[in-house]
């Protein structure tokens, strides 16, 4: 489920082909959920972890998630975002992008679902409008 709110100005000079993007956006889904009957999500890590190309940086990053079966991992590209780890609604959430109001959200998972807030905003203004969802 999902609403959209708005869509920016389509800038001078640009042309139809430009994306025109909402101002905001705001989703909840169910949280995503995994199984197998085959591997242990402990077999799963230790295969992933040895094949070739991993760097001893990002297997220490997979191996500090602890338990991935409760984990919601989020790829942050970093050379085109920021993440920060955030309290949303009483739980933990992750806080994308800056506070330059080209854009920002704010991911969380709360009684099974996963939320999103985002668009063309301040990462503050994000967090403040998640925090106030009914």
């Amino acid at each position: 489920m999902g609403e959209i709110f708005g869509t920016l100005s389509q800038p001078a000079g640009s042309s139809a082909n430009d994306i025109s993007l909402p101002q905001l956006v705001v989703a909840k889904s169910a949280a995503p959920t995994a199984t197998s009957t085959q591997v242990t999500v402990t077999q799963l890590e230790d295969f992933i972890l040895a094949q070739p190309g991993i760097s001893p940086e990002l297997k220490k990053a997979v191996e500090a998630i602890g338990d991935p079966s409760t984990t919601l991992l989020i790829p942050v590209p970093i050379e085109y975002a920021n993440s920060t780890q955030v309290t949303v609604q009483g739980v933990d959430g992750v806080a994308l992008g800056d506070n330059t109001g080209v854009g920002s959200g704010v991911v969380w998972v709360k009684d099974g679902f996963v939320y999103l807030v985002a668009g063309s905003l301040k990462q503050s203004d994000a967090i403040n409008i998640a925090n106030n969802l009914k």
